[in-house]
């Protein structure tokens, strides 16, 4: 890596765009106009036009650029809070039935994949989720057994058996079989976008959409170059773009992420599993397919503009700590160096889910969702904003409604 802090994303420095779109240079109307070009908008918009609805799909960015181009690619059972931790929030009820919907996604996400004529490179994995932290075993302990009564395919990890698999102290852990796969972000929001095209989906990038006028049914999006898209409905799939429609306060978090040259081999990583630690210095591993480690953490520091030099000084010192994190942890891995360094600021609810449904506008509708589990969300996004078009919403989708925020 060169003496910059920051390099571009990985994903789009590496991956040849697979296609270009056209920017709006006319007036259409549609239906449904999706604004957002990223994985959220890119599955709705697959799944809105595989239903025969007259679907656009708009965004400010290329496909697949913003918070996808900066995400590491796995998709999770689990949520950003463990089962317990989400379930003091919400009910132990709703919290199992989020993390079943999560793992139904990647079923759902599996079989898109093998539909898609660009790889993507899905591929599914076990989890680990450790501490080592003494005063955090009880906790880990009791999140395993609720996961297993809860019918979740986890095995209990102690100091003794991960001593003879992992080459990094683990005092508790969950090993989660095959409810977690890696793919490349970029080339899914691009094989999503090809197959809404196929089924007649109009897709137009590098238009941005300056403001909505009009009401439910009879909407105008005016883009910044004086086109209009006149739709019946609108689904916001801005990601952080547009953090300030949000129904709520949301809170910002910014994330670190490293990507390592290839490496030769992974000693002390067995099956190459994705690897999450607890505690409030969260870091998140996974490896690429061709053998890059990328690891992501918290990192703290001002978002404001005003704090530019200070978030730099702080980023540069995390770097070092990410970079000797990977160190102490996988000492028999030689030559670990950062190839890539980037961060990613984006905003969450209190409660780590995704803001998906009705604004306060009748007409435009929310699939709201960022953070580390943001495919598995987008596809349940889908799910929900379909059925409540057809008028079959489920009855799930008031775990995500904007309304409870007002509860």
């Amino acid at each position: 890596m060169s003496n910059k802090p920051f390099t571009p994303p990985y994903w789009t420095d590496v991956n040849t765009p697979p296609a270009q779109y056209q920017w709006l240079d006319r007036n259409i109307s549609c239906e449904v106009a999706i604004i957002g070009s990223g994985i959220v908008g890119a599955m709705c918009a697959e799944r809105f036009s595989r239903a025969g609805i007259d679907t656009v799909l708009v965004g400010e960015q290329p496909v697949g650029y913003g918070s996808t181009a900066f995400s590491q690619g796995v998709i999770n059972y689990q949520t950003e809070y463990g089962l317990l931790e989400l379930a003091k929030l919400i009910g132990i009820d709703n919290a199992v039935e989020v993390f079943k919907l999560c793992e139904k996604s990647i079923d759902t996400l599996e079989n898109l994949c093998e539909q898609f004529d660009i790889n993507v490179d899905f591929t599914r994995t076990n989890s680990l989720y450790y501490t080592d932290n003494t005063s955090e075993v009880a906790e880990i302990n009791q999140e395993y057994l609720a996961l297993h009564h809860n019918g979740f395919s986890v095995e209990c990890v102690n100091p003794q058996t991960a001593q003879n698999n992992f080459s990094f102290p683990i005092q508790a852990g969950i090993i989660s079989n095959g409810l977690c796969a890696t793919f490349n972000p970029y080339l899914l929001a691009h094989a999503l976008v090809k197959k809404a095209m196929q089924n007649n989906c109009r897709i137009y990038e590098n238009t941005a959409i300056s403001y909505i006028s009009g009401s439910n049914g009879n909407f105008r999006l005016h883009t910044t170059l004086g086109k209009i898209i006149k739709a019946r409905e609108i689904i916001m799939a801005t990601g952080n773009k547009k953090y300030k429609t949000f129904p709520c306060k949301p809170h910002k978090k910014v994330v670190l992420t490293l990507v390592t040259r290839p490496l030769s081999d992974f000693l002390g990583w067995p099956g190459r599993c994705v690897i999450l630690n607890s505690g409030k210095t969260r870091i998140r591993l996974r490896i690429t397919p061709d053998n890059r480690i990328i690891i992501s953490g918290n990192s703290s520091g001002p978002v404001g503009l005003g704090a530019a030099k200070l978030l730099k000084t702080r980023t540069s010192e995390n770097i070092v700590r990410l970079h000797e994190k990977l160190i102490s942890m996988f000492p028999g891995i030689r030559e670990i160096q950062p190839e890539y360094c980037f961060l990613n600021h984006y905003v969450h609810v209190k409660d780590m889910l995704p803001v998906i449904g009705q604004s306060k506008i009748p007409g435009i509708d929310f699939a709201l969702c960022p953070g580390e589990n943001g495919t598995a969300f987008a596809n349940i996004a889908a799910d929900i904003l379909l059925a409540q078009h057809t008028g079959n919403t489920p009855t799930y989708s008031r775990i995500f409604s904007p309304a409870r925020f007002a509860e």
